[in-house]
């Protein structure tokens, strides 16, 4: 059934610049941030931190500011007001096939 409001958006990019009413979205994979990984003390938010100044900056100066960043790679859920990121889908949270 074809509804008008439902948007389908593939891209070749990595970015899905997006918006819902007011608020301006990128959506990612977060694995093209161009920074290493974490350690053992700081886990993964010393990359994920350091990705969003980067990708923040970057998107600016092509004039694609948004105010909420959502990407899904490093496998552990944070939600600050600027940036979510998601944890795991699958089998390393039990919802995989032969895990049930």
């Amino acid at each position: 059934m074809y509804n008008p409001d439902v948007r389908i958006d593939i891209r070749d990019s990595n970015d899905v610049h997006y918006r819902v009413y007011a608020l301006r979205f990128l959506l990612n994979h977060g694995d093209m941030l161009g920074v290493k990984g974490g350690d053992g003390i700081i886990g993964a938010i010393g990359p994920i931190m350091r990705g969003e100044i980067k990708k923040s900056g970057q998107s600016a100066a092509l004039g694609l500011k948004y105010d909420i960043n959502i990407m899904k790679h490093w496998h552990q859920e944070s939600c600050r007001p600027d940036l979510r990121t998601l944890g795991g889908l699958g089998k390393e949270q039990g919802h995989g096939a032969g895990t049930g």
